[in-house]
């Protein structure tokens, strides 16, 4: 397949998250993270801002993720909005699984070798 110079704006990507359970454990939580297509260099100066201090993880996600599916309330999908995107993010754990799959995937560790 070739290669397109010109991507798309976003890119999905599935993400998994270890939640807490009853008793002791945990269950895995997914959902579908649509993620701004940033250029490399800002991918990087995001990386290196985050680990110097400079960007939290939490200001990050907030620049990096632009949409989701499978994010359900009380079993109805629940729409990606700001004060939505807020609430998730108070759930422990879903920020930094966010951030770490938007780092696998634009570093491509993510990818099946051959």
């Amino acid at each position: 397949m070739a290669i397109k110079l010109i991507q798309p704006d976003t890119f999905t990507w599935p993400v998994k998250v270890n939640l807490p359970k009853d008793g002791g454990g945990y269950e895995v939580g997914t959902f579908d993270a649509e993620f701004k297509r940033l250029p490399r260099s800002r991918v990087e100066e995001i990386g290196k801002q985050v680990l110097s201090g400079d960007l939290s993880g939490i200001d990050a996600v907030r620049e990096i993720l632009v949409g989701w599916g499978g994010v359900t309330g009380d079993g109805d999908e629940v729409p990606f909005s700001e004060s939505n995107r807020e609430r998730l993010l108070e759930i422990p754990g879903v920020a930094v699984s966010i951030f770490n799959v938007f780092s696998e995937a634009n570093a491509g560790a993510a990818q099946v070798k051959n």
